[in-house]
């Protein structure tokens, strides 16, 4: 089994957009409670999130099955990360803000110090919609794979 990119964050923050850029190919969003498996990808719906009963389960699938974990946010919904979450997994982790062109710079810097509490090891600022930013996240994305063979 090859670990894959998990996914996780509130309904419409554009996980499904990322996996598609991930697995290079257009994935259909939907809205479901499951978990969504794909050939690189593993979409976590946002109930894993803001339910504190399901943290655990987030965390054995973080552990035992992704290469990164990754964490989107916006300002579309509350953030439900739990502070320093990111420190509960031993894979690396990710946040990744998204939508950064819908937003002044006062809204930006509030998202930039959640994404600053959930603790990830890293922390990218996109527009899945216009392309700012993703030339970072693809690099950091084909480096991670190329160096897969070796996890």
């Amino acid at each position: 089994m090859s670990r894959k990119w998990l996914i996780a964050g509130n309904d419409g923050v554009g996980k499904t957009s990322l996996a598609s850029l991930i697995e290079e190919k257009n994935l259909k969003s939907k809205k479901s409670l499951d978990l969504q498996f794909r050939e690189k990808t593993i979409e976590v719906s946002e109930g894993y999130i803001e339910n504190p009963y399901l943290n655990s389960a987030l965390i054995m699938v973080g552990q035992n099955q992704a290469l990164v974990n990754i964490f989107m946010i916006d300002l579309q919904k509350d953030c439900h990360v739990p502070p320093n979450f990111a420190k509960s997994f031993t894979r690396p982790t990710i946040t990744i803000i998204n939508k950064i062109d819908l937003y002044d710079d006062v809204k930006l810097e509030k998202l930039r110090q959640i994404a600053n509490a959930i603790g990830s090891d890293y922390i990218f600022e996109i527009s899945l919609k216009t392309g700012k930013g993703l030339e970072k996240l693809r690099k950091y994305i084909k480096e991670t794979e190329e160096k897969r063979c070796f996890l």
